[in-house]
């Protein structure tokens, strides 16, 4: 017999991450694995049902492909953008195609060292803070956790500074199309969108062609993956698929590090006196502020997790925040704890579709912390604002002042 969930509980509905961890603990009290008869889908809240989920290979990842084939089918258009972007977006395929765009966009994050990279991020973490200084006052979201990752991805692929917000509001367009409930309108608008990005990428590619300079664009010109040479189309897309990756999830984690901190003011403290701290409180900030909070999964076969029985072909919703706050392998999980121990958090998920911008994000994140921890007293000047994302808890805003 299925396990129900709380019918009105609905993760999927825009605004329920701004605060969902009542209704973590409610799932967690019903179950690790529950159906949900209104959504007709499982959801997956236990830590350890999660990490059995995402290591299965028979639990394959929901792609978005063939949401947008069906409404251009019924739209009748084709959205050209965003199947060039969402071809190259690991997270979304299964193999075949999984492996090789998996192991190229590895390549395009990991094609220098992580040394050569922390001192830019530190220059740019401490530049943008300086400003905030100088200004007396600050939006911890928008003014630092958003610009951060966003200048580190552009110098990274070698994108021209004076480009980045215009890209950044791309890369937005893209992590809306992650949303569960969008519309055919909203799907042709940002379709729309993205093609001013496209060719912005495609002429700094053709640049690169003639010019080569030490970037990850120049990189994936010279590249030949898979037997052969990327085109500029191509390179655009998976360009695309970069600064999602490296800026989406990583402005998330540092915003909502920085709430939590200026929550907790003996946290603060403390990590402002220790900074040795700082390594293991970036593991505890991925556990409880947990960026990308739900995953979408399909059963290939008849399978089996936390004690039920998935049917071939049932759709699951993998809740990583849930999992991360399971008191069944934390106690005390909503205690924000930097010296805590005990299982590992599935924040960058695991086994084939594990985070491949993952020990990026985690030194970037303490680089940023550092620095922030570097600046006089800050207190919250008023309550943050959430994104209405359904798949990632992002603050949007977060108003701070010197104290």
């Amino acid at each position: 017999m299925k396990a129900l969930a709380p019918a009105e509980i609905n993760p999927l509905v825009p605004g329920f991450l701004a605060d969902p961890f009542a209704a973590y603990r409610r799932l967690h009290q019903a179950g690790p694995v529950l159906w949900h008869p209104k959504l007709r889908l499982w959801l997956v809240a236990g830590h350890a049902a999660a990490r059995q989920v995402v290591r299965n290979p028979v639990f394959l990842s929901a792609p978005a492909g063939p949401i947008v084939a069906t409404l251009a089918a019924r739209a009748g258009y084709v959205f050209p953008m965003l199947a060039r972007s969402l071809g190259v977006v690991p997270f979304v395929l299964n193999p075949p195609a999984h492996p090789p765009v998996r192991r190229f966009a590895a390549s395009i994050l990991t094609g220098k060292p992580l040394a050569g990279y922390e001192p830019v991020m530190r220059a740019l973490a401490v530049r943008l803070l300086g400003e905030a200084r100088a200004a007396g006052g600050f939006d911890a979201a928008a003014d630092f956790a958003d610009r951060l990752p966003t200048l580190f991805m552009g110098h990274l692929l070698g994108v021209p500074e004076e480009e980045m917000p215009g890209l950044r509001r791309y890369t937005d367009d893209i992590a809306k199309l992650f949303n569960q409930l969008l519309h055919v309108r909203e799907y042709r608008e940002l379709d729309g969108r993205l093609g001013g990005g496209l060719e912005l990428l495609e002429r700094i590619a053709a640049e690169r062609r003639r010019a080569p300079r030490d970037d990850a664009i120049s990189r994936m010109v010279a590249a030949r993956p898979e037997g052969g040479a990327l085109s500029d189309a191509e390179i655009a897309a998976y360009c695309l698929m970069t600064f999602l990756v490296g800026s989406e999830t990583t402005a998330a984690l540092i915003g909502g590090a920085v709430r939590i901190l200026l929550e907790s003011p003996a946290h603060y403290a403390e990590l402002r006196g220790e900074r040795a701290l700082l390594k293991p409180a970036v593991e505890e900030f991925l556990r409880c502020e947990t960026p990308v909070q739900l995953l979408s999964r399909f059963a290939s076969a008849d399978a089996e997790a936390g004690g039920q029985r998935i049917a071939h072909g049932e759709r699951m919703v993998v809740l990583l925040g849930a999992a991360n706050r399971d008191p069944a392998a934390y106690p005390e999980p909503d205690r924000f704890d930097p010296r805590r121990d005990g299982a590992a958090h599935l924040a960058f998920g695991e086994a084939a579709h594990a985070c491949i911008g993952a020990t990026l994000a985690r030194t970037e994140v303490r680089v940023a912390l550092d620095a922030f921890l570097d600046l006089p007293p800050l207190r919250l000047r008023a309550p943050g604002r959430y994104g209405s994302y359904d798949w990632l808890r992002r603050l949007r805003q977060l108003p701070v002042e010197f104290a």
